[in-house]
């Protein structure tokens, strides 16, 4: 079991409310632009037109990113570039034919039809607006330390 170091804190109470509250506020910020995010993302998915073009090149040695040829609905050529990777992406191979979402105003800026490369940014600004938050909710209400470092084991000496 884990207990509170009785050594000197880094910081006083004050200050760790303070920041806590900083993360909090940064928390709240981050989870507020979630919903924009994912507003943008649903109206490029609602404009946006399905072209199928085939992988020209991967880059990346871990997670490949594929680069996309797709011809757009007035007939140019067009290249779409992965914008994220992950381990859910699907694994792609040179000549694969894949499907591409483009806004017919800009084809320059087409994604492919993977939820990875679509909603990677909704998910970064979740996720990280979470953390942020529950970590200064939890320093605000005294629960948490900046870091918890001056944790030793029970029943050890000090």
């Amino acid at each position: 079991m884990l207990k509170r170091s009785t050594s000197a804190q880094p910081f006083s109470e004050k200050t760790q409310r303070r920041i806590g509250l900083g993360l909090l506020g940064l928390g709240i910020l981050f989870l507020a632009i979630t919903p924009w995010r994912w507003w943008v993302e649903r109206e490029f998915l609602h404009q946006g037109r399905v072209a199928y073009g085939s992988v020209i090149a991967l880059h990346g040695k871990t997670s490949q990113r594929a680069e996309v040829s797709f011809v757009d609905s007035q007939g140019r050529p067009r290249i779409a570039k992965a914008e994220a990777s992950s381990s859910l992406s699907p694994a792609y191979r040179l000549n694969q034919r894949v499907a591409v979402v483009y806004l017919p105003e800009d084809p320059s800026k087409a994604k492919l039809n993977d939820p990875v490369d679509i909603w990677a940014t909704t998910h970064l600004f979740l996720y990280v607006g979470l953390i942020f938050g529950g970590w200064g909710s939890l320093m605000l209400r005294g629960r948490l330390d900046i870091w918890p470092f001056n944790l030793t084991r029970a029943g050890t000496k000090e």
